[in-house]
């Protein structure tokens, strides 16, 4: 897939305002962080590094879990992955739980 060479350029010219740790510094409401701590594409300590940036975030760290809650694509099966299961169940509680306060 080409890459058009301007979104790098454009990146490259506004780092700090485009930077992710710089965005989640600037969060003012309470956010919930869900990462597996066996993901080759975003490595836990990323999660744990956005987590440290903003004292309104919550990091939820799922077991063994890949990029994909141990879904996949198609997805053929009547039931959820246990970890994609907990990741709904880690979500729910913390939105019943920002709706309580």
């Amino acid at each position: 897939m080409p890459l058009n060479l301007t979104l790098l350029e454009d990146f490259e010219a506004n780092k700090e305002k485009l930077a992710i740790l710089t965005a989640a510094k600037q969060i003012t409401i309470p956010w919930l962080i869900v990462q597996g701590d066996d993901d080759v594409n975003v490595p836990f300590e990323t999660a744990q590094k956005l987590a440290n940036a903003n004292p309104n975030s919550r990091l939820a760290k799922i077991e063994g879990a890949n990029h994909v809650y141990g879904a996949s694509h198609p997805y053929e099966k009547e039931t959820l992955p246990a970890q994609l299961l907990q990741v709904c169940e880690k979500s729910l509680m913390f939105l019943n739980e920002a709706l309580v306060k």
